[in-house]
């Protein structure tokens, strides 16, 4: 068979091939179109997450009294309105304090008070005397809770 031969055999097989292709793929997306469980695409999805839900009083206190009673915590500060939720103040003695953060983590585990957002921090307790204001300027550890991983 010629060149010119199989050219003319190549030709309407790669333009029915693409015809079928394009049947398929308006196929999908009329049924797709016709489910009603389909995610909306303006982004009402993304937009309706909600907040966890929010700790009791008395476990948030349970976990304050359980963390307070740590040896090495000199004081803590907890505001779930903040991306990290648990300050906590220690001696800076120069170590890593990423294990100290994630023992804190299941201290509150253990204590009923983690939830999919939970993040401790751990900070200097000499530069953040007050556990008020600067707790990233006088972090020495942040801890994701969830997956035990070092933030930042």
């Amino acid at each position: 068979m010629s060149d010119r031969a199989s050219s003319q055999f190549k030709t309407p097989i790669i333009y029915g091939a693409g015809l079928v292709a394009l049947a398929l793929v308006m196929l999908t997306g009329l049924r797709l179109a016709g489910q009603e469980d389909a995610a909306p695409v303006d982004g009402a999805a993304i937009q309706s997450v909600e907040a966890p839900p929010a700790l009791a009083p008395e476990v948030i206190q349970s976990a304050k009294d359980a963390l307070i009673a740590e040896p090495k915590v000199l004081n803590l500060a907890y505001d779930p309105s903040l991306e990290v939720q648990w300050n906590i103040a220690v001696a800076d003695d120069g170590t890593r304090r990423d294990g100290l953060a994630s023992y804190f983590c299941m201290v509150l585990g253990d204590n009923g008070a983690l939830t999919d957002s939970t993040k401790v921090r751990i900070v200097d307790a000499e530069k953040a005397s007050d556990l008020k204001d600067a707790y990233r300027d006088y972090a020495l550890a942040t801890v994701d809770c969830t997956s035990g991983q070092p933030v930042g």
